[in-house]
This record gives structure tokens, C-alpha cells and sequence, in this order.
């Protein structure tokens, strides 16, 4: 079996060391957004955010339905094509 040098080990030192920068870096951001998700949106958790979403979505469509039938009847009343 071959043998770490102490340089092997100390690059693997490294390498730990920045893993775990990286890794508590990733946490604080993903605190923060929760954060803002919590205080923007008012939810505590992903899935309060997808039925956040969801329903937005299904407004969304609503006001789009909405505003073709409002065309249309415009459309017809002046009769523009």
C-alpha cells in the first residue's frame, strides 16, 4: 500500500477545509431564503410556497379568460377583426 505524504495530507486538509466553507456558505443563503420567503410570501416551508404558487397560477389564468372573453365582446360590439 502506498504512503500519504504529509503534502498529500495537507491538500486533503484543504480540500475538507473548502468543502466546509462552501457548505456553510450554502446554508446562510439558503437561511436567507427562507427568510424571505416567510417574510415576502408569509410561508414557512416549500410546500406552503407550491400552493402559494399554485394559486397564483390558477389566477393568473382566470384574468387572462377574463380579459380574451372582454376582447372579444369589444370586438363584436364594434365589430373588429
Amino acid at each position: 500500500m502506498k504512503e500519504i505524504t504529509k503534502e498529500q495530507l495537507l491538500e486533503i486538509k484543504n480540500d475538507i477545509d473548502a468543502a466546509k466553507d462552501k457548505a456553510h456558505n450554502l446554508e446562510g443563503r439558503l437561511d436567507l431564503l427562507y427568510q424571505e420567503l416567510k417574510e415576502k410570501w408569509n410561508c414557512k416551508t416549500i410546500e406552503e410556497a407550491k400552493k402559494k404558487l399554485q394559486q397564483f397560477q390558477e389566477q393568473l389564468e382566470k384574468i387572462k379568460t377574463d380579459i380574451s372573453v372582454q376582447i372579444k365582446e369589444i370586438e363584436k360590439e364594434y365589430e373588429i377583426e
